[in-house]
């Protein structure tokens, strides 16, 4: 049985326990594949990774026993979330999850404190037990009176005090596999500790295809490119994928993804990484936005009437990967954010020609187009054709892409 298959089977599992011990009453309970999760009703949110890795090899009556258990401390009323400040602070944990984590999950789902780590990568925060664990919401923070960089700051200051040590071998991979507490995948947001890992030939490169698992390898050029293809096809097979990204530190110190980090033999690896984590993204968020639409006519979260949410698309050039979404004559878009913009028109005879294709940031400051507030990962609302002045301006600033 595959993982996919297991982790549905257990959480089929823990759903009917919960069921038997009465303390849901009438809220509904759903699954949540991509996080390996039970919702009960609307906010409250049961991650099972760490009840899975714990009763792995359990007898059975051993592990119902041990499922009871997790289920009595997240349902009691002196549950981790919903404790004091003073409380939690100390099982605070940085966590990251994809941009659109959460997006089509059934019925409503909190909102949960988040921010930007890395391009299309959040960095939301966990409270961390022996046996539960929750994910800080905004709603949390406000109960709690405090702001949310301190609770980020408090997160990633307990995580550093747990770091587990590492050695950056020439040549060689190293793999962390998280057992459910772990928080390997965090480790990226620690620039301290990816900076200790650098030797005089090689800066350390760590990659997260999923959220249990990291891999830590150097900058070789000798290796790098057959770790990015090892790296993609993990993340592509993943039953809770994270990024086909590669991250390392910058002349500054800073973690940065790997294709910003400067000239390197892998830096068209990067790219193809940086360019399929965008489509990705993108193409669940595009399904999200038509199904919404389809449903209620409007995103009024967003104050979004319907337009057609483009998707990027993954283009193999002479010079590296990268990606580009097409502006129609004609129709209303909500326009993801990609490396350029075409500008296409439709002739009588129905067929498509290209007008000129633009840098992205360089389309956007001639047009005027913002991106929505709020929407993440952000898309830019387009309701005209630009208007012939500003045609001419996107005509000079056409680049020639092979």
């Amino acid at each position: 049985m595959g993982t996919h298959e297991q982790q549905y089977t257990f959480a089929q599992h823990v759903m009917l326990r919960l069921a038997r011990s009465g303390a849901v009453g009438s809220a509904r309970v759903r699954y949540q594949a991509d996080e390996f999760a039970i919702t009960v009703g609307d906010d409250q949110v049961l991650f099972l990774s760490n009840i899975f890795h714990q009763t792995d090899g359990m007898a059975q009556d051993e592990r119902d026993a041990r499922i009871d258990r997790f289920l009595a401390a997240l349902m009691s009323t002196d549950a981790p979330e919903r404790a004091a400040w003073n409380d939690v602070r100390g099982a605070l944990r940085p966590i990251l999850r994809t941009a659109t984590y959460g997006l089509g999950a059934p019925g409503k789902t909190p909102d949960l404190l988040s921010r930007e780590a890395f391009p299309f990568i959040n960095e939301l925060v966990a409270i961390d037990r022996e046996d539960t664990r929750a994910i800080v919401t905004t709603n949390d923070a406000e109960r709690w009176g405090v702001p949310a960089e301190e609770i980020f700051a408090c997160a990633r200051e307990n995580l550093a005090a747990t770091l587990s040590a590492a050695a950056l071998s020439p040549g060689a991979l190293s793999r962390f596999v998280d057992d459910g507490s772990g928080y390997f995948s965090s480790y990226p947001l620690m620039s301290e500790w990816l900076a200790a890992l650098a030797t005089p030939d090689f800066r350390p490169v760590v990659f997260i295809p999923d959220v249990d698992s990291l891999l830590l390898v150097p900058d070789d050029p000798e290796i790098l490119d057959r770790i990015f293809d090892i790296v993609e096809e993990q993340y592509r097979e993943a039953p809770r994928p994270l990024s086909p990204q590669g991250y390392t530190l910058d002349d500054h110190g800073t973690v940065v993804p790997f294709d910003r980090a400067g000239p390197h033999p892998a830096l068209p690896a990067a790219q193809r990484a940086a360019a399929g984590l965008a489509v990705t993204e993108y193409t669940t968020q595009s399904e999200w936005i038509g199904d919404r639409f389809d449903t209620d006519l409007e995103i009024e979260e967003f104050d979004l009437e319907p337009a057609f949410p483009a998707t990027p698309l993954f283009v193999d050039g002479d010079d590296g990967p990268f990606t580009i979404t097409t502006w129609g004559e004609g129709a209303e878009f909500l326009l993801p954010r990609a490396d350029y913009i075409a500008f296409c028109i439709m002739d009588e005879q129905e067929e498509v020609s290209t007008l000129c294709t633009v840098p992205f940031d360089t389309a956007a400051r001639i047009t005027g187009i913002t991106a929505v507030p709020g929407l993440t990962p952000e898309r830019f609302e387009v309701r005209h054709w630009p208007e012939p002045p500003t045609l001419a301006a996107l005509a000079r600033a056409d680049v020639v892409l092979a």
